[in-house]
């Protein structure tokens, strides 16, 4: 009788047969009251794979897919000096994401396009929990790079610095929306964590200000906008882990700055620099 209920049970879910009898011998033992709570053999046999193969074929095609055909645009997120944020649909993964482009005017020179490349790299490289998470890198088909990272949905710093000295006497009370001066030293110290993580890393931001961090919807603190970043090496920094950041200009010792040159936003700028 068990024999038969284990055989009618692994034709009606697709057991192989092999099951059956194992099936079987676990019944019996239960049925004697010899396996113990808790104590049962766990059977994991999937049943077989019944996704036809077109939807398989379908998902390498779109992993495979060109850019064009991979993301779908859905709108202008926000741009800068160098390049413009837009969001994106992602037809393999189904979830929209930032992607960020190269500007058309800046796309000729090999400078900027090292500068942009290294930017994602840099980034991707810097897996903290405060600094914007990068998926994919690449080149469109007219020729620009761009890379795909998480699209945090929230608010920037500085729109939070703002409603705090508008809404609250003196900075000190409670905003409409619940943040308080206290609140926002908390959200300074993970940019502060953020920021430590990637010195250890040896990379300098040189950009940071309010507009460069956001907060979003979950309460997550992240750190953006790493493009004016200096990858000044592990080793120089006293890395005692060794976790060096490596990208298109540093690989094998060749990076080159301008002796000079100024980079950054120079309200933000430290005295000497700006």
């Amino acid at each position: 009788m068990l024999e038969a209920w284990a055989k009618a049970y692994a034709d009606r879910w697709g057991l192989p047969q092999a099951a059956v009898a194992e099936l079987t011998q676990v019944l019996d033992a239960a049925d004697r009251g010899e396996i113990a709570s808790g104590a049962a053999t766990t059977i994991v046999d999937d049943p077989p794979d019944t996704t036809p193969p077109s939807i398989h074929d379908r998902l390498l095609e779109t992993a495979d897919a060109s850019p064009d055909e991979r993301y779908e645009e859905m709108g202008m997120i926000g741009e800068g000096g160098m390049g413009e944020v837009r969001r994106v649909w992602d037809n393999a993964l189904h979830r929209s994401v930032a992607m960020k482009v190269l500007r058309r005017e800046l796309a000729e020179r090999d400078d900027l396009v090292h500068r942009f490349v290294e930017e994602a790299q840099a980034t991707a490289q810097l897996e903290h929990p405060g600094i914007m998470p990068v998926y994919d890198v690449g080149r469109l088909p007219d020729g620009r790079p761009y890379f795909t990272m998480k699209e945090i949905r929230g608010r920037s710093l500085l729109d939070v610095i703002e409603e705090l000295h508008q809404d609250s006497d003196d900075g000190w009370g409670t905003t409409a929306t619940g943040w308080t001066f206290a609140r926002l030293i908390g959200v300074f110290q993970q940019v502060c964590e953020a920021v430590a993580f990637a010195h250890s890393r040896g990379v300098l931001h040189r950009d940071l200000k309010p507009t460069n961090v956001m907060v979003g919807a979950f309460g997550e603190v992240v750190v953006m906008d790493w493009g004016l970043a200096k990858i000044a090496g592990a080793a120089s920094t006293g890395n005692a882990l060794g976790h060096q950041v490596v990208t298109v200009r540093s690989r094998g010792g060749m990076y080159v700055t301008r002796s000079g040159s100024v980079a950054g936003t120079p309200n933000y700028m430290p005295p000497e620099q700006a």
